[in-house]
């Protein structure tokens, strides 16, 4: 089973910032998660929270410039990356899982990837469905899937029409029945967020196909077939 690191090593450094990364980097990896907004000059930038205080005033990160985002601290000097800065520093040294966060986002994504070489090592997601079939149109051959907290009673045609074959699922929504269902129907299942080894020991049993993590020092035990160190 594979480990994702969310946000990257977000429970030892300030969640999608360089810091988080490289510290997932170092512990070792399958993949790292990044969340993507828009700036106010439509750049893509790495963030999860579509609010941001700044100056004792909460902002949409929409409303907010590079620079101005970029003059925020978000613990120990690390600020706001642009995605394209990740995108170079960590695209030859672990995948990366990109997470659309805004709408139109699809599209100035598909822009910078299409020109570039590394797409192999990316991986497209989002709760916003529709950004995944407008990203899929514009670069198929880029890997995608979608995230839900838990699926409908049928869900072959959501499949379908989207345009892929996996889901993120939430970790509470999650049973062995459902991943035999899923397996049966030709879904890959991720599992969202994962951070207790008994838990993640009972995914890797049904079938999960990957898991999210905060912690993924404790959950590198997955990747080399240990036991769990707690």
């Amino acid at each position: 089973m594979r480990v994702i690191a969310h946000r990257g090593a977000s429970w030892e450094r300030p969640e999608n910032t360089v810091a988080a990364l490289e510290r997932a980097v170092e512990i070792g990896v399958d993949a790292v998660e990044v969340d993507l907004l828009l700036s106010q000059e439509g750049r893509l930038v790495v963030r999860h929270d579509d609010l941001i205080q700044r100056d004792n005033t909460w902002s949409y990160v929409h409303e907010l410039t590079v620079e101005e985002l970029k003059a925020i601290d978000l613990g120990g000097g690390q600020r706001i990356p642009l995605f394209e800065e990740v995108f170079e520093r960590f695209q030859d040294r672990c995948p990366l899982v990109l997470d659309i966060k805004a709408y139109g986002t699809a599209q100035r994504l598909a822009a910078f990837l299409r020109p570039r070489a590394a797409k192999e090592q990316v991986h497209v997601t989002s709760f916003l469905h529709s950004e995944i079939v407008t990203f899929g149109a514009l670069c198929p051959d880029v890997a995608r899937s979608i995230v839900m907290a838990s699926l409908p009673i049928t869900f072959d045609q959501l499949f379908r029409e989207v345009g892929t074959r996996q889901v993120s699922l939430f970790r509470g929504s999650l049973t062995e029945e459902l991943i035999l269902k899923l397996q049966r129907s030709g879904i890959r299942v991720w599992a969202y967020p994962v951070n207790l080894p008994r838990e993640a020991q009972a995914f890797a049993r049904w079938g999960v196909d990957a898991i999210f993590t905060d912690d993924p020092a404790t959950m590198r035990f997955l990747r080399a077939g240990d036991n769990p160190t707690t």
